[in-house]
């Protein structure tokens, strides 16, 4: 079985398989076709990336939550919602990797990304 993940990252899983297992990730799927950029958001989504790395080399290592379910999963509005107001509760920095559900507004509780 060939896995989009790292050893490092899923070991307790990856030892209970009861298949060999490699491990080739992660593997992302971003391309640098320009082709892909405008389906992936541009050079708008290139200045997120930098940003957030500056933001993540300004944070001690070892203390930043990364929450993403994939591109497969699919939640509601409420539900992601719940989310992030559950992982602002928690009181780590975070990176809240999350797909499309609508507007911006019908997404994130109100004043959100002001807040975090």
């Amino acid at each position: 079985m060939i896995k989009n993940t790292f050893y490092e990252f899923e070991s307790d899983y990856i030892k209970m398989m009861p298949v060999k297992v490699w491990h080739v990730g992660p593997v992302s799927l971003r391309n640098r076709d320009a082709d892909d950029k405008v389906v992936r958001g541009g050079e708008s989504g290139e200045n997120l990336i930098k940003h957030c790395l500056n933001w993540l080399d300004g944070e001690k290592p070892g203390s930043v939550l990364y929450v993403c379910f994939g591109s497969l999963s699919r939640f509601t509005c409420s539900q992601l919602r719940e989310i992030a107001l559950g992982v602002e509760t928690s009181g780590y920095s975070f990176i809240l990797a999350i797909e499309n559900c609508g507007d911006k507004a019908e997404r994130m509780p109100e004043k959100f990304e002001k807040r975090v």
